[in-house]
């Protein structure tokens, strides 16, 4: 019996002692010092766009030549990648907001910088959604 309540004391000190010192370490430790869409993130140089996805216009907006220019706002962490992206405003058609947010996911930057280090902020940027008509009217004119 004393046997066991030794063993069951160094489990249980070993078991604090763990519980104290351990520290998790997550790969996306840095995600919780992001900032909230309307935080002020100071920086020196802002993020570039070195990709931008292309949406994918939704058939039934083309078939119903609905058109606009969506306004997206995406959160870029310190590696240039799109984390969140919200709209800024709307377009006024579910169907493009939805498809310029599924595009804004895709999209790569450079980081922002500040004291020459890399920061997490976010850009804004227009989406336009518009018809093969349209491109047609502006070439001629």
């Amino acid at each position: 019996m004393k046997f066991f309540s030794k063993l069951l004391l160094v489990i249980l000190l070993l078991a604090l002692s763990f519980i104290a010192f351990y520290q998790p370490v997550y790969a996306s430790d840095d995600k919780k010092d992001l900032p909230a869409v309307d935080d002020f993130v100071p920086v020196e140089v802002y993020p570039e766009m070195t990709y931008k996805a292309k949406p994918v216009y939704p058939e039934k907006a083309e078939k119903n030549k609905i058109k606009g220019v969506v306004y997206i706002k995406s959160l870029v962490d310190k590696d240039g990648t799109v984390v969140k992206s919200l709209i800024g405003k709307s377009s006024g058609s579910e169907l493009l907001d939805k498809a310029a947010l599924e595009a804004a996911g895709k999209c790569k930057f450079t980081p922002a910088r500040q004291n020459d280090r890399p920061v997490a902020t976010w850009v804004s940027y227009s989406v336009t959604f518009s018809l093969d008509d349209d491109k047609k009217k502006d070439k001629k004119e």
